[in-house]
């Protein structure tokens, strides 16, 4: 079934609130989003949280903060799938007076004699149907409503990434509508919701793919076109193994905390599984523009944090100060105004440039905003260890004679080269412990940055504190 002509394209995403948002989901959720954009559509969000007992309040403020992070925000207000149950029930009622559902009174134990049967003639368990053209239940028996597909031919899906994939009908068992509690079950809903809802395409996991001609077929049986589908392909670790957390696929929530900007996760997600030539980064802009289901491949993609650590270095190098600023400040409670104020902005993009993640730049800026300095390793340790006495304190009395203006980015190299020639002694010599000692490791800025940053009264308190 394809979408009616001049139809306006509506997508969405549907999580359940049993946990957080986790790579998969989101990875589901910028896709749908993208492509509703590129084709001038909406993108609608529904939580689908009928498992009463494990769906958490917590869960779906997580899940909503994620998609506002993220920048994948709705259309129109979050549906409440648990809230619909009596139209799911209607529906269900309305088919089993067209004939196209029956009542089936099988026992939790008659389910279980079925599978034992199905296992020991070792082959895959499928209701039989029994109760497909009886009318004889006993009056207030509970009873399941079961679907009635069609017996014989095959279904197609038209998949929008895999291509057509068609199900003989055979294979295909009458599957439960309600249970025998009254409780519609997740094929129900979704169908009707979708239905309901306008959703023009579905874009999800292809572990959903075995779902894709029930929910077809039943949307059909209620007189609707069903949705255009598409498949996503699986999502591996590094080890082409199925993604989990010992790959890092933690909550969205985890990387936000972690020092990602979410440009930078957005980037990485819609890679996974679509690509636009050789392009690597996107802006949110740039996806819009560009974004279709043509470009997702068939094969499992790779999630890896290495790639993802890239995206944000980059991503961060392309932000401007004042933002990264107010990240620090919003999310990691860090004033970089101070950093500013003692170093000015030269020296804050020198840290954004030395940094993975945006959480790195106060333990970068630790030897500017703090009046001690921490030696911060031991091959920092050692340099200093292996600096004799006499040499630091004639590295203190040359660096003190020198002129205000040699401590800036242009001519403090300098100055030091002249230094060491004065001292006979080689430049790696002078410079390496003069960096430990003013910024507590080897791992820092350029010195006529650091030079400049703290001015030669700090420099030289800093030589006199070791002396």
């Amino acid at each position: 079934m394809s979408q009616k002509p001049n139809q306006k394209v509506r997508t969405r995403f549907a999580p359940s609130p049993t946990g957080l948002l986790h790579v998969g989901g989101a990875r589901t959720a910028a896709f749908s989003y993208f492509f509703a954009k590129a084709s001038g559509g909406d993108f609608l969000l529904r939580i689908e949280d009928t498992d009463l007992e494990r769906s958490k309040e917590e869960h779906v403020a997580e899940i909503l903060a994620s998609l506002e992070w993220l920048g994948l925000h709705s259309d129109e207000p979050p549906l409440f799938q648990a809230r619909r149950a009596d139209r799911h029930r209607e529906v269900a009622a309305k088919l089993l007076a067209e004939g196209k559902a029956y009542k089936c009174y099988c026992t939790p134990q008659d389910i279980e004699a079925m599978r034992a049967q199905a296992e020991s003639e070792a082959r895959v368990y499928r209701y039989d149907r029994r109760w497909r053209e009886r009318s004889d239940g006993v009056e207030g028996q509970p009873y399941a409503v079961r679907f009635k597909m069609p017996l014989d031919g095959e279904t197609v899906v038209k998949d929008g990434v895999k291509g057509d994939v068609v199900f003989p009908n055979a294979e295909l068992e009458d599957f439960v509508i309600l249970r025998s509690d009254g409780s519609p079950t997740y094929m129900l809903a979704v169908a009707v919701d979708d239905l309901d809802m306008g959703i023009t395409h579905v874009i999800r996991g292809d572990d959903h793919l075995t779902n894709t001609p029930k929910q077809l077929l039943l949307i059909k049986a209620m007189g609707g076109v069903a949705p255009n589908y598409a498949s996503l392909p699986m999502i591996l670790g590094a080890d082409k193994a199925k993604l989990s957390k010992r790959h890092g696929a933690v909550a969205v929530s985890h990387y936000r905390t972690g020092g990602y900007l979410p440009e930078a996760m957005l980037n990485a997600l819609i890679r996974l599984g679509w690509s636009h030539g050789d392009d690597e980064f996107f802006t949110a802009d740039e996806i819009r523009v560009k974004f279709g289901l043509e470009g997702c491949g068939v094969s499992p993609s790779v999630f890896e944090l290495e790639r993802l650590n890239h995206l944000n270095q980059h991503h961060m190098r392309a932000a401007s100060t004042e933002r990264l600023v107010k990240i620090l400040r919003e999310d990691f409670h860090f004033d970089a105004n101070t950093i500013l104020e003692r170093g000015g902005e030269k020296i804050f993009r020198a840290f954004v440039e030395r940094a993975t993640l945006l959480s790195d730049i106060p333990k970068l800026a630790t030897w500017l905003i703090s009046d001690k300095v921490e030696v911060a390793d031991d091959e920092s340790r050692k340099v200093l260890a292996e600096t004799s006495a006499e040499t630091l304190g004639a590295l203190r009395a040359e660096v003190g004679a020198l002129a205000e203006s040699a401590f800036s980015e242009a001519e403090f190299f300098n100055q030091i080269k002249e230094v060491a020639k004065k001292l006979t002694l080689k430049v790696p010599v002078v410079m390496r412990p003069l960096r430990v000692l003013l910024t507590g490791t080897l791992q820092s800025p350029d010195m006529g940055l650091v030079a400049e940053a703290l001015g030669k009264k700090r420099v030289l308190e800093r030589l006199s504190a070791t002396l």
